[in-house]
């Protein structure tokens, strides 16, 4: 699965879009809440809690989403309210196509606690291409959106935070694709809205409409991100593509300039019609309801010209509009594939997972040599949640925390059957000699991530990152992918041309952000003639 939005980064300001992190003690991992839900892995983390999977050991550790929220949150009554707003949203909505609330209650130390459904699937973010999507899952995607938005906003809960990384996809059985919502951290309840006069700015700021950047958020607000959505599915691209937040308010106010049909021809003049009506500047000029956004939106998109229907990956003889005689001609071709593949051998069967079991090993956790029960569960369950993935990070992961690990030479298997990263997935910068020589992988950290292109980074053009430890004179560190090779770190890099400095006497930067770290990484020294503890690290985004 794609995880519920592993972006989340939180710190000490009441900013949800801050980049500083609060970071959990590693013991977090493997407790167990309410004597039922065992912590298994961090998932992410967020404008209020961090994000965990778990398993739900009263229901035969069936995997659930544990958040918790972050310390800082405490101190500030506006996180206290949205955390026990999502609670209450995520109970009073009742769809397939929202996340559901399962449980909640409080940890030993007294923070809140949602138990989440475990969404299997990818985040719509995750499929999105340069040139848009088929029009036809287009189609089929706002529809679905606009069903679990209308459902939101018919219990007067607006969520937003609409965006690609909130919308999962799940594959049902039979190949049928399902959509569902999730994170509603900032969510609006419009009843306990109406006591309020304003509320605080929050979101990500593509995806914002003018009046949420004020502050008076509505349903209209969800309708303008659902059309920026739609927008970027068709043209791969987002309608606006600010240098800063002045701009954006201009450019929004000013209009789309560039029309979806200009970057995908074959688009109707109807469905072109919907998604700018949906980006008006004006709440009251976009549609009224989400749900019916959705169908009209999804009824156009499949309304496109003969000539033009190839190259935007819809095709006008679909089985609606071909009567009788293209019905039985297409069955029958079906038909003929399916006797031709049936004489095909059959896919190997994978092995039945059961909870706490791994195919190959039968032993239960209490069975296992060198680790207790409570330990070696943990173990079994964070393999038993990476094992089938495909992303290298998670067996690195692993390796990092069960260096002896019962699965430790499957996962060093898993990593060496991975094509390598580094030589197979083309920079996102011009290639140039320090791309083709690239530094030595520094020891204890995650390999550097891909870099963003400046249209896909949304995040603020200026933050810091702090590290806190034992820095010795001479000594030098490597942060890397949101890790440090020693001591605790709070804030990340953007990953897009950006400048950095250290902010602390004594301390120098020797490699900085650039193309052949992929911008994920920064070193720095210790010039001084005494220990450092504490590292404050400036960064800002190259335009």
């Amino acid at each position: 699965m794609d995880p519920p939005n592993p972006r989340h980064r939180d710190s000490e300001p009441s900013d949800p879009d801050s980049t500083e992190t609060v970071v959990y003690p590693p013991t977090l991992v493997g407790s167990v809440l309410k004597d039922r839900y065992l912590l298994v892995r961090e998932l992410s983390q967020g404008g209020f809690g961090k994000v965990f999977l778990a398993h739900d050991r009263q229901l035969h550790d069936r995997p659930v989403v544990v958040k918790i929220k972050l310390d800082h949150a405490i101190e500030d009554p506006w996180f206290e309210r949205k955390f026990s707003e999502e609670l209450r949203a995520l109970a009073l909505i009742d769809h397939p196509g929202v996340v559901g609330i399962l449980d909640s209650g409080r940890a030993q130390d007294g923070k809140p606690f949602l138990v989440m459904q475990y969404v299997e699937g990818r985040t719509l973010r995750s499929v999105l291409t340069p040139e848009g999507l088929p029009l036809d899952r287009v189609a089929d995607i706002v529809r679905q959106i606009g069903q679990a938005l209308g459902a939101a906003h018919d219990k007067n809960i607006w969520h937003r935070d609409l965006k690609p990384e909130n919308i999962m996809l799940q594959t049902l059985h039979g190949g049928e694709e399902h959509v569902k919502l999730i994170d509603f951290g900032i969510a609006t309840i419009a009843e306990l809205a109406g006591k309020q006069t304003h509320t605080r700015m929050a979101g990500s700021p593509a995806y914002m409409a003018p009046e949420q950047i004020s502050g008076h958020p509505s349903a209209a607000t969800d309708i303008y991100a659902f059309g920026v959505i739609a927008y970027e599915m068709v043209t791969g691209r987002k309608p606006f593509v600010p240098e800063d937040a002045v701009q954006l308010a201009l450019l929004q106010r000013e209009g789309v300039r560039v029309k979806p049909s200009a970057l995908r021809p074959g688009i109707s003049s109807a469905a072109e019609k919907r998604i700018l009506q949906a980006l008006s500047y004006n709440p009251n000029d976009r549609p009224a309801s989400a749900s019916a956004f959705g169908n009209e939106l999804s009824q156009a998109l499949l309304d496109v010209r003969p000539d033009t229907a190839e190259m935007s990956g819809v095709y006008p003889g679909r089985v609606r509009r071909w009567g009788a005689a293209g019905a039985v001609a297409l069955i029958l071709a079906i038909g003929g594939v399916w006797m031709y593949l049936s004489r095909t051998p059959p896919a190997r069967q994978e092995p039945v997972k059961q909870a706490g079991v791994t195919p190959g090993n039968d032993r239960t956790p209490a069975q296992m040599p060198g680790l207790n029960a409570d330990d070696a569960a943990v173990e079994l369950a964070f393999w038993n949640s990476i094992r089938d993935s495909s992303d290298p990070r998670l067996y690195r992961e692993y390796l990092a925390k069960y260096p002896q690990g019962k699965f430790a030479s499957l996962a060093h298997f898993k990593l060496e059957a991975q094509p390598s990263k580094r030589n197979s997935t083309p920079p996102a910068v011009a290639p140039d000699a320090a791309v083709q020589q690239r530094p030595p992988q520094p020891a204890n950290v995650p390999e550097p991530r891909p870099a963003l292109q400046a249209d896909d980074y949304n995040g603020p053009l200026r933050g810091e990152v702090r590290w806190a430890g034992s820095l010795e004179p001479g000594a030098t560190l490597t942060i890397q992918a949101g890790k440090a090779t020693s001591g605790n770190l709070t804030g990340d890099l953007p990953r897009v041309p950006s400048t950095v400095e250290a902010d602390t006497s004594g301390v120098s930067v020797v490699e900085k952000p650039s193309a052949a770290n992929q911008w994920d990484r920064v070193v720095l020294k210790n010039s001084s003639s005494a220990p450092v503890s504490v590292v404050r690290i400036l960064w800002r985004v190259a335009r």
